[in-house]
């Protein structure tokens, strides 16, 4: 699977170069269209490397905030074409978790995108926060979109749930945040959720100082 994936990545590649100077209407919504095949490759490769996670986790100290800033600027043509920008917010640009990098910039995309998709035509903005406490180091993400209906928000993380929200907004594929919260649970990183239908949402990741990564 992993070369099928990377096999498909190649041309797709080709594709987004030979649009990246073109400001057309047409080639606007081909950028759009090769953006959400990338994202749905990357759905399908994380998919198949959840079975095998635990002999795929590397554990290391990793700077949190240019992990952030990372994943902001790969999908700035995302923020840009939504209307919805990020604001960071710490006290510490030097946070240091305990994670392995490339599991949790999957998560990271999975939420900041999340967050941006149901803001968009609600609100410009969204909030990254990181704050370190005697226990470890919280991120919080915080949008002031649409909101999660209540009969929604205990199911948002089950398999193949789209929820009101997905199916209003049609590009949910229920998967995103199922495999969000598998792979934070892998890694021992708490995820919560709380949400007010109208208000926004906001999800907060947990890293504790003495957190126990032994492969599950």
């Amino acid at each position: 699977m992993d070369r099928w994936v990377h096999q498909m990545k190649t041309p797709l590649s080709v594709l987004e170069l030979m649009t990246e100077d073109v400001d057309e209407p047409e080639a606007a919504s081909m950028k759009e269209e090769l953006e959400r095949l990338r994202h749905g490759l990357s759905m399908v490769l994380y998919t198949a490397r959840l079975r095998s996670m635990a002999e795929d986790i590397h554990v290391s100290a990793t700077e949190l905030l240019p992990l952030i800033h990372a994943v902001n600027k790969e999908h700035r043509r995302y923020y840009i074409r939504h209307h919805v920008y990020p604001k960071v917010i710490t006290d510490d640009e030097k946070v240091v978790v305990m994670t392995d990098e490339k599991w949790l910039v999957f998560i990271l995309t999975q939420l900041l995108l999340n967050a941006v998709k149901y803001s968009s035509g609600k609100s410009d903005v969204i909030h990254i926060q990181v704050t370190s406490t005697i226990n470890g180091v919280t991120l919080t993400i915080k949008d002031f979109g649409v909101g999660i209906p209540i009969a929604d928000q205990k199911r948002i993380f089950d398999k193949f749930f789209t929820g009101e929200n997905g199916r209003r907004f049609r590009e949910s594929t229920g998967m995103g945040l199922y495999l969000t919260k598998e792979m934070s649970e892998k890694l021992h990183h708490q995820i919560e959720v709380s949400s007010v239908l109208g208000e926004g949402t906001k999800i907060t990741l947990h890293f504790t100082t003495t957190q126990n990564l032994t492969p599950m």
